[in-house]
């Protein structure tokens, strides 16, 4: 019994001796693991290659990595303050499949299969119409649960990030169709949605509950075109500026003449781009009709304040309405008369699929009669005269496919109005007989021509590439003549001449930029160049200039030759960068800035740089709040 307890004690004091020995030895030798290291250092947006090589060289510990498993298109940043190794490290592998463990003295990264990576990637392309083939503007895409959405820019272009896997893409437009794909996507891909027009609904049934609506945050107010041929017109016409004065905030200038205000400015600060060609002036008849012919519009987009760094030499808004390509399926034609104006339309393809062209003309009908009325009215008051006016525009388009990732297209505007007006009259009495007679003529139109080159990089990367020219000319001219015959005397002849005429041309070279990074985050940047030509002049003659000569009247290119009207030259630069971000579904940011100098003559310059910012955030689906 004594034995057994001894040899109990001595096995308790031999274990009790050996855990403290183990312990002693592990506090006086033991060494901290690798992924214990403290880090204490920034580094900015880098590759996971370049993070992890910082990390080795800021620690010393030894991180054995193969570059094939490191993914090459993301980007970290590290910022540890006096955290450790494995913190640090796991955070930079938090988005991929790739994790580490200690061997040794050293960290160890490899793939581990256990890890599921929601892995992203793009569906990119153009929505067409399905009868046309013209790429639709400003189309809806969203995934079937609305928590991805994008819309096409003004192309028809559109890239949206998705998970890979199972999608369902829901393609939409006003007075069309919606169109629903279903795609099993593991790599960016590309498509072409098309979508049918519906202009006829079916029977409608109001319910109590109220459709989830869905819509794009957008910084711009889209014109709906399809419904201007229901509008009430004027003789008939329908007229894209009376359609924008239906929205919200714009107003005619001068109850219905002289162009649209937005806001409380003026018609002149508003910048007008007609296929992205700056439009000087946009009416006929003094403003009561505009130079857009409903039939070649395809889309009107207006921005009504804040608007991006893109636009620049305006303080308004801007109008920016984009011109149809042509039917690239079949011929189409579509003829048409109406009170005031005779219209024309011709399209079809050049290419079947491939090609189109679109060709439109539009004049006045209304001077075969109001000369003749106007002679009559003239007659009734003891005089002779008459007055005439017309006005037309001549539209073209031509759209060719040349690659997958190129177009280009051909476009060119021309309009015109006229208005001349002559009267004589003659008053005899006993002594003297006084004849008077008076010209007067105006004019004006607009020149206009693009060719514009379209190249997709890739699906990230968007180009446009424009050479233009725009020319505003107005010339006013007037003609007053006296004759008064004495019987005594010779005649005498008085008279007073007068020619104002302006012109205004512009040659342009622009590159246009878009990079979109992600659904919800879109980089545009370009470059403009324009060469400026202005010429105003103004000449009067009278009998003190005796040009009448021998002459009953005088026209407008006998004072044109008798002068040299100011030429003045301007070297314009501008170059813009914005970001549209968003941020959150209820919040969605546009920031850039905008620099301009010109260059008057080569004598003057003026620069300016303009930051800007807009930030637009949605309360509910009809609200929204903007600041610019």
């Amino acid at each position: 019994m004594a034995i057994t307890l001894l040899r109990y004690i001595s096995s308790v004091l031999y274990c009790t001796v050996t855990v403290f020995a183990i312990f002693l030895t592990n506090n006086l030798y033991s060494q901290p693991l690798p992924d214990e290291k403290i880090v204490e250092f920034n580094l900015p947006e880098a590759s996971i290659s370049e993070a992890i090589d910082a990390l080795i060289e800021n620690t010393g510990v030894k991180i054995t990595y193969s570059p094939q498993d490191i993914p090459t298109d993301l980007r970290v940043t590290i910022v540890a303050n006096h955290l450790e190794l494995g913190i640090v490290l796991g955070d930079i592998l938090s988005s991929t499949d790739l994790a580490y463990q200690i061997i040794g003295n050293q960290l160890v990264v490899f793939k581990d299969p256990t890890i599921i990576v929601d892995k992203k990637v793009r569906v990119s392309g153009y929505v067409e119409d399905k009868s046309s083939g013209e790429r639709i503007v400003y189309a809806n895409v969203f995934t079937d649960d609305y928590k991805i959405g994008t819309y096409t820019n003004e192309y028809g272009y559109f890239a949206l990030d998705v998970p890979a896997g199972e999608n369902v893409i829901l393609f939409s437009y006003l007075g069309y169709d919606k169109v629903i794909r279903y795609l099993n996507v593991h790599a960016d891909t590309t498509l072409t949605a098309t979508l049918n027009s519906n202009i006829l609904l079916n029977e409608v049934i109001i319910i109590a509950e109220v459709p989830k609506k869905a819509r794009q945050m957008e910084i711009s107010d889209k014109i709906p075109i399809e419904k201007i041929q229901n509008l009430p017109t004027l003789a008939g016409e329908p007229d894209i500026i009376r359609l924008a004065t239906l929205r919200p905030g714009v107003v005619t200038s001068s109850d219905g003449l002289g162009g649209i205000a937005i806001r409380g400015g003026s018609a002149d600060q508003n910048l007008i781009l007609y296929d992205g060609v700056p439009v000087y002036n946009t009416g006929h008849a003094l403003g009561i009709f505009s130079i857009f012919k409903s039939t070649v519009v395809k889309s009107a987009n207006i921005i009504k304040g804040g608007f991006p760094a893109r636009y620049g030499g305006r303080l308004s808004s801007v109008l920016d309405v984009r011109t149809r390509e042509g039917n690239n399926k079949e011929f189409a034609g579509d003829v048409s008369i109406s009170p005031i104006t005779a219209r024309a339309t011709l399209e079809g393809p050049i290419k079947k699929d491939k090609s189109s062209f679109i060709i439109s003309a539009r004049r006045t009908i209304v001077d075969p009669w109001l000369k003749p009325i106007s002679e009559f009215q003239f007659e009734l008051s003891d005089e002779f005269g008459s007055i005439n006016y017309y006005f037309y525009d001549l539209s073209a388009k031509v759209n060719l496919e040349i690659g997958e990732n190129d177009h280009v297209y051909f476009s060119g505007h021309l309009s015109k109005d006229d208005f001349f007006s002559q009267t004589s009259s003659t008053n005899e009495t006993d002594n003297q007989r006084i004849s008077e007679s008076d010209r007067t003529n105006w004019n004006w139109g607009n020149d206009l021509g693009t060719i514009r080159w379209n190249h997709l990089f890739s699906n990230k990367v968007f180009s446009n590439v424009t050479l233009s020219y725009s020319r505003f000319n107005f010339e006013f001219f007037d003609f007053d003549k006296t004759v008064i015959g004495d019987p005594s005397a010779q005649n005498a002849t008085g008279y007073l001449a007068s020619l104002f005429d302006s012109d205004i041309t512009d040659l342009i070279a622009n590159v246009d930029m878009e990079y979109k990074l992600s659904s919800k985050w879109n980089i545009a940047f370009g470059v403009y160049y324009t060469r400026h030509d202005f010429r105003p002049g103004v000449v009067y003659s009278s009998t003190r200039d005796d040009l009448l000569g021998d002459k009953d009247f005088l026209s407008p290119a006998d004072l044109a030759a008798t002068f040299t009207p100011p030429n003045i030259k301007g070297n314009e630069l501008r170059a813009y960068i914005e970001q549209d971000i968003k941020i959150t579904p209820w919040l969605q940011a546009n920031i850039g800035g905008h620099f301009s100098s010109i260059n008057v003559d080569n004598q003057n310059s003026f620069l300016s740089i303009q930051p800007r910012a807009l930030l637009k955030v949605k309360l509910k689906d009809d609200n929204s709040f903007k600041v610019s």
